[in-house]
């Protein structure tokens, strides 16, 4: 039986009966080196444990994953055209 002793030399592929008995070293090597660990059951794969995923915690990072600008893009000078937009808040809205 294999054991939990560095990530360098950890399996990816480890028993049930293992991950119950190091259940929170697994989940704290998952977590840290990102890698998946596939739990086994008499040899064949049952579940597979991964890291989940990190949260943004900044409003710039938040905003980073909902809107992507082409490279060298000047994001600083877009107007309502570039955007195709029919409203700005800006402007009235008319019916």
């Amino acid at each position: 039986m294999s054991t939990i002793a560095e990530s360098e030399s950890a399996p990816n592929s480890i028993p049930l009966s293992e991950f119950r008995a190091n259940c929170s070293r697994i989940l704290d090597r998952v977590e840290e080196d990102g890698n998946p660990v596939t739990v086994t059951k008499n040899g064949r794969p049952v579940a597979v444990v991964t890291p989940f995923p990190k949260q943004p915690t900044s409003f710039w990072e938040r905003l980073g994953e909902i809107i992507e600008a082409a490279p060298g893009a000047d994001i600083d000078n877009i107007w309502e055209g570039e955007w195709d937009a029919d409203w700005c808040p800006t402007h009235e809205v008319t019916g």
